[in-house]
């Protein structure tokens, strides 16, 4: 949990989860290059059950105007459900992002759903300190992290509450570093692999879990 200055040279992009019933997830970062590190600052956020499309989007620019001395243009990627077809009551198609975009709302698919990969780049970028969170504009998400409990050998998070927001920091955490760094995934999954088989050796399998949090990483051996 950080307070961080944003420098004027800072872009601006945005993680989004699709939800009504569950909630509808948003995560607003500025990202910039320091001594050849990319750096994500998490800056913003808005979780809210039950609002329609056209509310979703109203919410999310009004929080991307709310960013003062900064005139922003941001990069949105969300899960590739948005994309899904649906009908209306009397038939006509739509799809979730194209409601969006036409209430001023444009998103892009992000780039991977690999969650174990994604999972294991955001933890990385925690505990190298690439990837920081305000811990007052970003409450919210700081108790979904808070709550999860990240494998080390299974194949996802694991948590007792709510995960949206977290796969909206997943989603944008990913497609950011694809851009920055495009070989990023690839060496994710490599050293993954690498993990995997050294817990095999040792014979210890899913019994080792390491709790994620925004102020650090423990290991935790059940």
């Amino acid at each position: 949990k950080v307070r961080v200055s944003i420098p004027p040279f800072a872009r601006f992009f945005g993680g989004v989860d699709p939800g009504w019933r569950d909630s509808f997830a948003y995560v607003l970062a500025a990202c910039w290059t320091d001594d050849g590190r990319t750096r994500i600052h998490i800056t913003g956020e808005v979780k809210r059950t039950k609002l329609g499309m056209a509310q979703q989007a109203r919410a999310v620019l009004d929080l991307e105007k709310s960013i003062r001395g900064h005139k922003i243009a941001v990069n949105r990627f969300s899960d590739t459900q948005a994309w899904d077809t649906k009908q209306t009551p009397d038939g006509m198609s739509f799809t979730t992002a194209s409601t969006w975009a036409q209430n001023g709302m444009t998103v892009q698919k992000t780039f991977s759903k690999d969650r174990v990969a994604g999972w294991k780049l955001v933890r990385e970028m925690f505990m190298d300190g690439r990837l920081t969170i305000d811990p007052v504009l970003c409450p919210q998400l700081i108790i979904e992290l808070e709550d999860a409990v990240f494998q080390d050998y299974g194949e996802d998070m694991e948590g007792n509450g709510e995960d949206h927001l977290q796969d909206s920091l997943r989603y944008l955490c990913v497609s950011v570093m694809n851009m920055y760094h495009p070989s990023a995934l690839t060496e994710v999954r490599q050293s993954r692999a690498e993990r995997v088989r050294q817990l095999q050796s040792q014979g210890k399998g899913k019994q080792v879990i390491v709790r994620t949090t925004p102020v650090g990483v423990r290991p935790v051996h059940l």
